[in-house]
């Protein structure tokens, strides 16, 4: 294969990985993968509600 050596980077592979694993925790956790929705626009909504959420799952809230 032409080329097949700079798809072999490491800085690459480690992209890839992080991009995998970050994706598979969507699919196990909020279910992304199943889609139920009824819209095009429903569905977009279902994916970036799923990524909020998981993105404010790194932040510390204090609480009373």
């Amino acid at each position: 294969m032409k080329g097949a050596k700079e798809h072999n980077k490491h800085a690459l592979k480690a992209l890839r990985r992080t991009i995998e694993s970050r994706f598979s925790t969507l699919v196990s956790d909020f279910g992304i993968e199943t889609n139920l929705t009824r819209s095009a626009f429903g569905f977009q909504l279902k994916i970036e509600l799923a990524i909020l959420v998981y993105n404010l799952g790194f932040f510390n809230f204090v609480t009373n």
